[in-house]
């Protein structure tokens, strides 16, 4: 909760600035992703979490990929990690990381998909003296013993 007010400044002032026309967040925690929604909704928010109704679901993804106005979609890691399609965004920032690199590698893939013409940045936010770091370290080590594994 510390980070959101943080990151929503941050990713407010570059679209103010039109640094670039679309974002997708990805966070975990749904009091991380309600503050983002209020300090964003300026740009026109979408949100995907869990308890959605698939018809709820598509409509905030529709929104974000066909609207100009829909410059920002927060996504709830594990609800939408994978099998959505989000490329009219070519940024992607991680407010909040999974415990494993393939989700997170996933869920920077969602704007990274068949349609997308530009290339794809992925940011991922964090806090030195606080969990971030650890997690950090984890998903290095957890990284590297992969591809060990794949030699």
């Amino acid at each position: 909760m510390v980070k959101a007010p943080l990151v929503a400044d941050i990713i407010a002032d570059e679209l103010s600035n039109n640094a670039y026309d679309k974002i997708v967040l990805f966070a975990w925690h749904k009091e991380v992703l309600d503050m983002l929604e209020s300090k964003l909704r300026q740009f026109g928010v979408a949100v995907v979490r869990g308890g959605q109704t698939d018809k709820v679901r598509q409509a905030m993804i529709d929104g974000f990929q066909t609207e100009k106005g829909c410059r920002v979609i927060l996504v709830q890691i594990a609800a939408g990690y994978h099998t959505i399609t989000l490329h009219a965004a070519a940024h992607v920032g991680m407010v909040e990381q999974a415990w494993t690199p393939d989700i997170n590698f996933q869920a920077a893939k969602r704007a990274h998909r068949k349609g997308q013409t530009r290339p794809v940045r992925v940011r991922s936010f964090g806090l030195a003296n606080t969990i971030d770091a650890g997690l950090n370290r984890v998903l290095v080590r957890k990284t590297r013993n992969l591809g060990e594994l794949e030699t």
